[in-house]
């Protein structure tokens, strides 16, 4: 698992294990980031998921990725 800002820099990876869930068809992924919130309106970032078993990533995940501007 990946959350990346657009322009490609990672902003946090870590391994998750998928479950099934049965009110999320295909299952579902908890994880807790150290990415603080709430923040400013506005996506400037993705989740995005690899599958070791297929060697595929997910579709991108639109997120938005607090920064600290002070």
């Amino acid at each position: 698992m990946a959350v990346k800002f657009n322009s490609g820099q990672v902003k946090y990876h870590g391994n998750v294990i998928a479950k099934t869930n049965s009110g999320v068809p295909g299952g579902a992924v908890y994880l807790e980031t150290n990415i603080a919130a709430p923040c400013a309106p506005g996506n400037n970032g993705y989740a995005q998921a690899y599958d070791y078993s297929t060697r595929t990533w997910s579709p991108r995940l639109p997120v938005a990725i607090c920064v600290r501007i002070d």
